[in-house]
């Protein structure tokens, strides 16, 4: 727990954001030493109440590799285009994300992973503030039923730094209906700038989405079998399990997933199209 500890103080010593979530998947804790992991994140919006973004579709592109058993660096970009007519795709942020595995899910066993997730944003587009994004990562295997929470705190620092805090909080579950192939229902809200505006205490700027995503496992060349498969119903994000010497080699998930706006301030429908490779 001291790795756990010090995790959190260099979080928070850190200095919502004004970073508006537009791209939706979990942070997940599954990842191998020595393996590389691949990852394009894609959403697209439609229907924009008065408060919503204004943004027609979002990318962030990543790589990572396992540095050690307990962590797994990655760089990403992020860019997106406006939803107004003859937008281009604008490069808006370059990320840093570090997972510290803190206590692993064992594979074929049912019981509950923890880690720490730490990422830091840099905004590369004029406007664009400064943000460190931080807080655990829970997951949970039950049989065929797993489910993972990402309960997370948003900070900006720098220059154009803005006062208070955003709260942010995902949630997956996820069952296995046949081999390789899961069916879940996924949630994601943010509240921005608590503590330091009068909408934050009213809850008028809350972003809330929810809807169903299916997941689908493929083995790619190089794989340990073709029929080896993760933990029963388990989590992987393009990454195996992460017990020392599994050895299962290269693998894909695809996710597709429709999300539906709860609030005026998040964009009635958002589509999500993710994959994560791992080699």
């Amino acid at each position: 727990m001291q790795k756990s500890a010090l995790f959190l103080a260099f979080g928070l010593a850190m200095a919502s954001p004004a970073v508006a979530q537009t791209t939706f998947h979990l942070k997940e804790q599954d990842f191998d030493k020595g393996k590389w992991v691949f990852e394009t994140i894609n959403s697209g919006f439609s229907g924009f109440p008065q408060r919503a973004d204004r943004v027609r579709a979002s990318h962030e592109l990543g790589l990572a590799y396992g540095v050690t058993d307990w962590w797994l660096p990655k760089m990403l970009v992020a860019f997106d285009k406006e939803a107004f007519d003859g937008a281009d795709y604008i490069l808006r942020r370059v990320l840093f994300e570090n997972t510290f595995k803190l206590r692993a899910l064992e594979e074929d066993k049912d019981g509950l992973g923890l880690a720490w997730f730490q990422a830091f944003e840099w905004g590369v587009y004029r406007g664009e503030t400064n943000a460190t994004v931080f807080g655990p990562i829970v997951t949970g295997q039950f049989g065929k039923f797993s489910a993972t929470l990402n309960p997370f705190v948003i900070k900006t620092f720098g220059s154009r730094r803005e006062p208070g805090t955003d709260l942010y909080f995902a949630w997956q579950g996820r069952y296995e209906i046949m081999d390789k192939v899961k069916i879940g229902l996924e949630g994601y809200t943010t509240w921005p700038g608590v503590g330091a505006s009068a909408v934050a205490k009213t809850g008028a700027g809350i972003q809330n989405r929810i809807g169903p995503v299916l997941i689908f496992e493929v083995d790619l060349p190089g794989a340990k079998s073709a029929g080896s498969s993760p933990r029963p119903g388990g989590h992987s994000h393009g990454a195996v399990p992460s017990v020392k010497g599994a050895g299962h080699g290269n693998r894909a998930e695809i996710e597709i997933g429709v999300l539906f706006g709860t609030t005026d301030a998040t964009q009635d429908v958002t589509g999500k199209i993710n994959m994560h490779v791992s080699f």
